[in-house]
Formats: C-alpha cells, sequence, structure tokens
C-alpha cells in the first residue's frame, strides 16, 4: 500500500505543473499585445491627418494666397492706382523661379555706366521708403576703365549722396561745380549698390524680358536694348559744326588724384598748331577720327587687321610711343588698300559713325597723312608727361535726339512692349556732347523716376534736383497746343542729318527752320496727348531736349560755339 500511495503524487504534480505554465502564458501575454497595438496605431492615425491636415489646409491656403494679392496693389499706390494702369501693371509676373507675385513690381536696368547705376541707386533709396520692388541690373563689364573727367554740378553730388546713405562724403565735392572721372563715379556707386541688386551679366535679345514690369535701356548711345525694343532707326543727328580737342594728362589708377584738363577749341589749334591753314586742322581731326572708329568697328571687318584687348581710347595711353603707333599701323593699312576703302566706309555708316569728305580725301592723299600725323606729335608732345598715361581725342561738337523718329511722325523715347514698359535714359534716349551728357542724364534719371511716381504713395518720398545750369521753361507748350521755340542765331547755323530710314530720304540735310517746319507735322499731337505716364515723358523728354540744346550753344556760361 505504501508504495502504490507514494508513486501517484509524484506523476500528478509534474504534469500540471509542467504543462499548464508553458501554454497558458504565451497565448495570453504575447499573442494578444501584439497584435492589439498594430491595429489601434497603425490605421487610425493614418487615415485621420490626411483628412485634417493635408486636405483642408490646401484650399484654405489657396483661398488666402490668390485673392489677397489683387486687392493689395490698390492699396499700397492709392486712389491713383487706376489712373496710372499702365505705370503699375500689377498683373502677375514671373519671378524666375516659378513662383508668381503679383505685388512686387519688377524692374531691369541694362547698363552699368554712371546714368544706369544712378537709376539703381534712386530705385534702392525708394524701396528704403517702402517701395515693393526687385531690381535686376544687367552688366558688360566687370572693371571700370574710363578715365575721362566730368564736370557735375556740386548741389547733384550732394543730391546724389543723399540717397546713397553716406555717412561720410562718397565724393571729393568743390564749391559748385566738381570734377569726377567717369570710372570713379562708376565705382563708388557701384561698390554702394552691389550687394542689394540682383546682377546678371550682359544683356541679349534672346533674354526672357516679359517678367519685367519696367526695363530702362541704359546701355549708351549704340543701345542694343533699344534697336530690340523700337526697331532699327536713322537716328536725326545735330551738328554743331565745330570741335573740340580734349586732352587729359597725369592719369592714375586710382581715384585720389584727378587728372589734368586740357580743351582746346578751333581758335586755340590755330594758334597752337601755327600753319596758318585751317585745313591742317580739318586733317588733323579727320585722321583721329578715323584712327579712333578704325580701332573700335575692327571686329566688324572681314579679316581684322590687328587684334588689342585694351580699349586704349578709354583707359589711356602709357606714353606718345604707344599712341604713335596705333596711328601709323593706320596709315600703314589706309596705303595698303587706298584704292578698296568702300568697305570700310559703309561699316563706319553702319555704325553711325561719321564719314566726311574731308576724311575720304585724306585717306586718298597719302602724302597728306604723313604731314598730319607730324603735326599732331608736335602739337602733342610739349603738353603730356612722359610717364603718365594720357587721353587726347578729337571730339565733333553734335547731339542726338534718339526718340524723334521722322519716318513715322512720332516720339518712342517710351513704349509699351508686351506686359512691360519700356524706358529710354541716358546716351541710349538723348546724347549730348562730352562733359555734358552726364550731368544731363544723371537730371533725366531723377525726373523719370518722378513721372513714373507721381500720383502714387512714393510722391512724397521723390526729390527734384535744382536746375541751374539747364533750366527747362525754355520750350513749351502754348494753349493752343503749339510749340514756343526760344532759340540764338547760333542755332540757325545748326545742320540736322538724317533722321530717316535708308531710302529715298538718306542723308536729308535741313537746318533748324526746316526742322521745325517738319516737326509742326505732329507738334499738336504732342502738346495735346492724353498725358498718361508714357506721353507725359515723350513729351518731357521732346522738350528737354531742345531746351538744353539752347542752353549748350546760347547761355555764355557753356558757349561751345565760341
Amino acid at each position: 500500500m505504501n508504495s502504490s500511495t507514494g508513486d501517484k503524487p509524484k506523476s500528478n504534480s509534474r504534469k500540471s505543473v509542467r504543462r499548464k505554465p508553458k501554454s497558458n502564458p504565451r497565448k495570453s501575454v504575447r499573442r494578444k499585445p501584439k497584435s492589439n497595438p498594430r491595429k489601434s496605431v497603425r490605421r487610425k492615425p493614418k487615415s485621420n491627418p490626411r483628412k485634417s491636415v493635408r486636405r483642408k489646409p490646401k484650399s484654405n491656403q489657396h483661398k488666402s494666397v490668390r485673392r489677397k494679392p489683387k486687392s493689395n496693389p490698390r492699396k499700397f499706390y492709392n486712389s491713383h492706382a487706376l489712373r496710372e494702369k499702365d505705370l503699375l501693371d500689377t498683373k502677375v509676373v514671373d519671378k524666375g523661379f516659378g513662383e508668381k507675385d503679383s505685388s512686387k513690381l519688377n524692374i531691369a536696368i541694362i547698363g552699368e555706366g554712371p546714368i544706369g547705376l544712378c537709376l539703381a541707386t534712386y530705385l534702392l533709396y525708394l524701396i528704403s521708403r517702402g517701395l515693393n520692388a526687385k531690381i535686376t541690373l544687367y552688366i558688360k563689364r566687370a572693371v571700370f576703365e574710363r578715365n575721362q573727367l566730368l564736370q557735375i554740378s556740386t548741389s547733384i553730388i550732394e543730391n546724389l549722396e543723399s540717397i546713397m546713405d553716406c555717412s561720410n562724403e562718397c565724393f571729393h565735392k568743390q564749391k559748385t561745380i566738381t570734377n569726377v572721372q567717369i570710372k570713379c563715379i562708376e565705382f563708388i556707386l557701384y561698390d554702394k549698390l552691389k550687394l542689394s541688386l540682383n546682377i546678371k551679366g550682359p544683356w541679349s535679345k534672346h533674354e526672357n524680358m516679359n517678367k519685367y514690369n519696367h526695363i530702362f535701356c541704359a546701355d549708351g548711345y549704340h543701345s542694343a536694348s533699344r534697336k530690340h525694343f523700337f526697331g532699327e532707326i536713322k537716328q536725326l543727328v545735330t551738328r554743331f559744326n565745330s570741335f573740340v580737342f580734349m586732352i587729359f594728362t597725369d592719369i592714375s589708377e586710382d581715384c585720389n588724384h584727378l587728372p589734368k584738363s586740357l580743351i582746346f577749341k578751333p581758335k586755340d589749334l590755330e594758334k597752337e598748331v601755327g600753319t596758318g591753314d585751317y585745313q591742317a586742322i580739318n586733317n588733323m581731326s579727320a585722321l583721329i577720327s578715323f584712327t579712333y572708329n578704325f580701332h573700335k568697328y575692327s571686329n566688324s571687318f572681314p579679316i581684322r587687321p590687328f587684334r588689342e584687348e585694351v580699349d586704349h581710347w578709354a583707359s589711356g595711353f602709357s606714353n606718345l610711343d604707344e599712341y604713335v603707333s596705333v596711328f601709323e599701323n593706320t596709315i600703314r593699312y589706309i596705303k595698303k588698300n587706298k584704292n578698296n576703302m568702300e568697305p570700310i566706309y559703309k561699316i563706319f555708316d553702319s555704325k553711325e559713325a561719321e564719314v566726311s569728305l574731308n576724311m575720304i580725301l585724306l585717306c586718298k592723299n597719302t602724302q597728306k597723312l604723313d604731314e598730319t600725323l607730324i603735326n599732331l606729335i608736335n602739337f602733342l608732345n610739349p603738353k603730356i608727361n612722359p610717364y603718365q598715361k594720357f587721353l587726347a581725342h578729337f571730339v565733333k561738337l553734335s547731339s542726338t535726339p534718339q526718340g524723334i523718329q521722322l519716318d513715322k511722325d512720332e516720339l518712342q523715347y517710351c513704349k509699351k512692349h508686351n506686359n512691360s514698359n519700356i524706358w529710354l535714359i541716358g546716351d541710349s534716349c538723348n546724347a549730348y556732347p562730352p562733359g555734358h551728357s552726364t550731368e544731363l542724364g544723371i537730371i533725366d534719371v531723377f525726373n523719370l523716376l518722378n513721372i513714373i511716381f507721381k500720383g502714387t504713395s512714393m510722391e512724397q518720398h521723390c526729390i527734384y534736383l535744382p536746375q541751374e545750369r539747364y533750366p527747362l521753361n525754355l520750350v513749351s507748350c502754348n494753349v493752343l497746343g503749339k510749340i514756343s521755340w526760344n532759340h540764338c542765331p547760333i542755332m540757325d547755323e545748326f545742320t540736322f542729318v538724317n533722321g530717316y530710314p535708308e531710302g529715298d530720304y538718306r542723308n536729308k540735310t535741313r537746318n533748324f527752320k526746316e526742322l521745325k517746319i517738319e516737326l509742326e507735322k505732329y507738334i499738336y499731337k504732342v502738346c495735346t496727348l492724353s498725358k498718361n505716364t508714357i506721353d507725359a515723358y515723350n513729351i518731357y523728354q521732346f522738350k528737354s531736349y531742345f531746351n538744353n540744346l539752347f542752353n549748350l550753344v546760347c547761355d555764355d556760361k557753356h558757349s561751345l560755339m565760341s
């Protein structure tokens, strides 16, 4: 009996302890917790955020972004925005990276000369006062090296400094007239604004310009942008029948030392040359003009006679020998091709460079060419420092109103192109004799932007320059819609050449009286235009050109013709 009772408990305890604990915990602990969190965590959060976060905010954002900008420009430019619809075009423009912004003005400036940089400086000043705009500057030159000396009214320089936020003087000002080199004014302006602009390389006609509200063409006399937007025109050139010989000596590399300037007018040259023959001076002028054009446009020749990497006519010649060698190379080419010079003259003509009868006759007389070069060397030798750079150039006094197109009987200083307003400014608009173009161009910059923002909230921040040297009240429209002209006897000696495309009117020459008669064809239209922003600028530049012409030659302060 003892043995049988002892065997039974042992077997029962082992079966109950070993089997039950092994099976029960695994089923309850391991399986149930694994399945429950997966169903609750993975499935439910995935469906809820998509419906609430991703779908609903999308519709709300689009409604808020699309509706608000349509009303913002009108608030920003106040009630005059409708009157200035041509100017402040608030259509959606492409900012360049696929983004759309209807409240910001997208502005392009083509040209990095003094006028283009002054324009950018004034616009940045207005941006600092609340103008919502983005500026893109297209530049062609990486280095500023033009050493010609400018004379600018000190009052204009002071206004430039005020909008540049100069802590100290940016320019070395004199009492009434400030002398500054072109390269120095370019460098000072560019250095102040280069970090605030979107700067691009050279502009080309293949550039997408439809994204800009305003395009300012400030790329000089031979403006590529003007030809692209306004088409080919034959310029109306005003010749003053006079010239000056300009010499700048002791040119330094920095802006701390001003070069010396010598300006000789025809009467001064007669005394200096001492030949008693006025034709000798004309020959000297013809030789310098031909040599200058010959080197400037040599890239357009079928076969380039030489290759120059540096523009010495802008930066300066190291010494007299370097200057003379340029003329010797040109004379050598003329002697070799004197019977086949017509292709060269055609290239000059295509570039609007004058080909005078005196130039043609001189190129046919090789002996006169050598004599003229000797006269030029003898004239320059005592006036030049042999250890410093210098510039010497004959300048025929002339000016060109680029926006007067006689063949179309209309003014085109500005126009609407697609959704952009195109504005001519500087030498691409009205070109004046050397020494006056820059100051008159700066005045036009301030007046243009004042016209553009007249009647807007930015008008209170506009700056109006004092016009001490060039008053603008000499040519005006009277109540009958006619121009009242002011002129002096010297202006009757002017010749107005071309103004028409190639054809029946080619090289037609008019005096001042004849030109006035031709302008009367559309003078009434000029004076009675609808006065929107584009018309206002056309009228301003038309009147400004003849006002400045009168001031340049009839005012004793300038006396270009004396």
